[in-house]
């Protein structure tokens, strides 16, 4: 009676080990599906980074052209004062010359 006992303790502890083992199996496959929904995650977040830096590198790019332009046109100012004040002086000299004679 004793090894029947025996056993049927084995048996049972054999039994909650398969039981162990199911849940644990089953926890494994949960875990391996997170991993995988998080690898997807993780590949639109490096698209996404890509995608942002192509962004970035653009607007930088609109940046340099906006800075030429705006220095293109402060020249162009500078050109139009100096031909501004040249001809306000060419006039004051005219002025002079012709009240003069």
């Amino acid at each position: 009676e004793w090894l029947a006992q025996k056993r049927n303790e084995h048996i049972q502890e054999a039994l909650e080990l398969d039981q162990e083992t199911e849940l644990i199996e089953k926890k494994k496959g949960e875990l391996q599906k997170e991993v995988e929904l998080l690898e997807k995650e993780k590949m639109k977040l490096q698209k996404v980074r890509m995608d942002l830096k192509e962004e970035e590198r653009i607007l930088e790019e609109e940046g340099c052209w906006i800075d030429k332009k705006r220095n293109d046109h402060m020249q162009q100012a500078i050109l139009l004062d100096k031909e501004r004040n040249f001809l306000f002086v060419s006039r004051k000299e005219l002025i002079l010359t012709v009240t003069d004679n």
